[in-house]
């Protein structure tokens, strides 16, 4: 099972690779690696919370995690809304591109729920 940090590492990773090679390459793919990041940020918070295992006996797992996200950390829960809206548009849409103010926006958005999943994490 993993742990917190190995989800924190995880949204890490995720996160830069999102910023360092696909906002240049391919930015539908940079809006995915940040919605990718956010989900492991939080995952990290409800582990440590001993909320996981709501996520684990779901059938709908993204869905549970956005449900708690909303219930729980109410002061990310626009953003990470947010995230996973463009996440299952990019993933899905062959025709969606990430135009105007949503890549700058989206990586503000993960940055958010990082800073916030550090403070509660205590990294």
């Amino acid at each position: 099972m993993p742990s917190p940090e190995n989800h924190f590492d995880r949204a890490v990773n995720d996160k830069e690779f999102g910023e360092n090679t696909c906002e240049r390459t391919d930015q539908v793919w940079a809006v995915i690696c940040y919605f990718y990041a956010a989900m492991h940020f939080v995952c990290a918070c409800l582990r440590k919370d001993g909320r996981y295992s709501e996520v684990e006996v779901s059938t709908k797992r993204h869905r549970k995690i956005l449900d708690l996200v909303d219930d729980l950390y109410t002061d990310i829960s626009e953003e990470y809304a947010s995230l996973f809206n463009h996440g299952w548009i990019a993933r899905y849409d062959p025709n969606w591109r990430p135009i105007g103010m949503i890549l700058q926006l989206s990586r503000a958005r993960v940055r958010k729920i990082k800073k916030y999943s550090q403070a509660r994490l205590g990294v």
